[in-house]
């Protein structure tokens, strides 16, 4: 991964998804609003537009 910041790479994996930032994986349940808090967080840390942090679980 780059050092740049850019857009989380939302994917599923199983029953999770999982959110890939150029510093961190951030894996939650899918439809888990703390886990999905965690990785918008992370995003906006970063810089990340809302509209880039608006993926489907």
């Amino acid at each position: 991964m780059t050092e740049a910041p850019g857009a989380p790479a939302p994917a599923p994996a199983g029953s999770d998804t999982c959110a890939a930032f150029a510093d961190k994986v951030i894996r939650h349940p899918r439809g888990q609003a703390e886990g999905r808090r965690e990785a918008q967080g992370n995003g906006r840390s970063a810089a990340i537009p809302d509209a880039q942090l608006d993926w489907r679980d």
